[in-house]
């Protein structure tokens, strides 16, 4: 199974500047998932979330995502993007690849490829 994936960007260069900060997070459905979460995330961290299945890590990262939990502050300068593990959560079953990269605000098919190709894929002929 796809793990989710949140990758930050900046519009400009930044060095050792918070990008997260998550402080007394709580988060319970019939059981305590997680309580009092408390980290900070700086821009030249490399960070992986670990933990059994069940346990509140996707339920973390789509509030991260939403940023509108009052705990989670994103910095504000960043962009952020989220792969779902559960892909129809955020993709439209009968949208082509290209109606999903202008769904997500893309202008031009030239814009989208240069986003591609900063992801170093290649196309095959």
């Amino acid at each position: 199974m796809k793990q989710p994936e949140l990758r930050f960007v900046a519009n400009h260069g930044i060095e050792e500047t918070a990008v997260l900060k998550v402080t007394d997070y709580n988060v319970s459905f019939d059981d305590v998932l997680l309580e009092n979460v408390n980290f900070e995330i700086k821009s030249t961290d490399k960070v992986a979330l670990i933990g059994s299945n069940g346990t509140g890590k996707t339920t973390l990262l789509r509030e991260i995502f939403k940023n509108k939990h009052p705990s989670i502050e994103v910095n504000k300068d960043l962009t952020m993007a989220y792969l779902s593990q559960v892909q129809d959560e955020i993709l439209n079953e009968s949208h082509t690849i290209l109606e999903e990269f202008y769904a997500a605000g893309f202008k031009t098919v030239q814009e989208i490829r240069s986003y591609i190709s900063n992801l170093r894929y290649r196309q095959h002929r």
